[in-house]
């Protein structure tokens, strides 16, 4: 789907997922024709951008570190999970930050 696709790319960037999709075509003699709906969304989509920065985290009084690691990598997963819809505001209520 479109939304599993985003989901790659933000995880994965651009660049490797069209690796990735070669590859596969490569190791699978199959036809580009059966990928080119899937290269053709990769190209056209835009790469979401994570709302929450170690900034915004800092700015509320967390220390750099791995404490503020782990909450962003919270509040990510949480944000992929909703299928990037949550805002920072929502991330920041929600994480209680």
């Amino acid at each position: 789907t479109t939304m599993e696709i985003k989901k790659l790319l933000f995880l994965n960037g651009r660049e490797n997922l069209l690796a990735l999709y070669y590859y596969q075509i490569f190791i699978s003699a199959a036809s580009t024709s059966s990928y080119n709906s899937v290269i053709s969304q990769i190209n056209q989509l835009t790469t979401p951008t994570f709302p929450v920065t170690g900034n915004d985290l800092i700015e509320r009084g967390y220390q750099k570190g791995k404490r503020l690691g782990e909450m962003l990598n919270k509040m990510q997963q949480t944000w992929l999970d909703s299928n990037f819809s949550i805002s920072k505001e929502g991330l920041l209520i929600e994480y209680n930050v």
